[in-house]
């Protein structure tokens, strides 16, 4: 049965390596940016990294609903998605692309994922661009109280 309703609150923007704790029942939406560097097709997973830190990725609304082709190796995708803390360890795909910045490979937390609800190719984003982007916006949201950006 595909998703109804829509998302109610917006998707804050993150780097891999600062997003929020996940939760099980109200979790954390999320905008990220990072490269497939692992695949589980058969169970709709994938690993994404960007620099040392990666997230699993659980693509199965997207791509069976949101009618977006599943990703490839090496495809730089933006997700927004929400943040989810599983009380079962999923698969983790293996690492199958090298990641340049780090010789050990990422800590994944198996019971963390992030519930895909929207991806997209975006190869031509400027990367340090989305960092400085990213830092401003919890910069501001810090200064802020904490609110979500969306």
């Amino acid at each position: 049965m595909p998703p109804t309703g829509y998302p109610t609150q917006p998707a804050r923007l993150c780097q891999l390596d600062s997003l929020p704790p996940a939760h099980a029942t109200s979790p954390p939406r999320v905008r990220v940016v990072g490269r497939i560097v692992g695949l589980l097709p058969a169970h709709s997973l994938a690993l994404l990294a960007d620099g040392s830190s990666a997230v699993l990725v659980d693509l199965s609304l997207a791509v069976l609903y949101g009618q977006t082709p599943p990703p490839r190796l090496k495809d730089r995708l933006m997700v927004t998605g929400e943040m989810v803390a599983l009380s079962d360890p999923l698969p983790i795909p293996d690492l199958s692309i090298p990641l340049a910045s780090t010789s050990n490979p990422p800590s994944v937390d198996p019971c963390v994922v992030l519930r895909a609800e929207r991806i997209q190719e975006c190869e031509e984003l400027d990367m340090e661009g989305w960092r400085k982007a990213v830092e401003v916006v919890q910069a501001r949201l810090a200064g802020m109280g904490g609110g979500m950006a969306g």
